[in-house]
């Protein structure tokens, strides 16, 4: 994440906010919706489940606030991670989804989704920037 961070700080605020075809649109947004998953996942980890409006929800207005939030938290799953046990990573993980279902997995399989998922992402990043000519 931090080396997609430090490509966005060059970039225009109007590049920044622009409708780039991204499913979130922006980069902007695109960037808050990754902030979002991770504290929402981090959140179920931790047992602080927090409550969302939405997956579009802006939870950062100010992009430079936004970056540091971004790093705090890939800051925190770095330690949470590297507490787990294999016996940890290989056990059931119970939590519940966004509509309140209760859901069991593993929980290695639920961390490979979630870093799936913001790696899915940065990639939709780094395309957008590289088209704003920031690759």
């Amino acid at each position: 994440m931090s080396k997609v961070l430090a490509v966005v700080k060059d970039i225009p605020d109007e590049a920044y906010h622009k409708d780039m075809g991204l499913f979130f649109h922006s980069l902007h947004a695109t960037l808050n919706h990754i902030l979002l998953a991770d504290r929402l996942w981090y959140g179920r980890f931790v047992g602080q489940q927090i409550s969302i409006t939405g997956l579009d929800q802006q939870l950062v207005a100010d992009r430079h606030q936004l970056s540091d939030a971004l790093l705090q938290q890939a800051t925190a799953w770095v330690e949470l991670v590297s507490a787990l046990s294999d016996q940890e990573l290989q056990g059931e993980f119970t939590y519940r989804d966004t509509k309140g279902h209760e859901l069991t997995r593993l929980r290695g399989e639920v961390l490979d989704h979630v870093f799936n998922h913001g790696t899915h992402h940065r990639g939709q990043l780094s395309a957008a920037m590289t088209q704003l000519g920031f690759g």
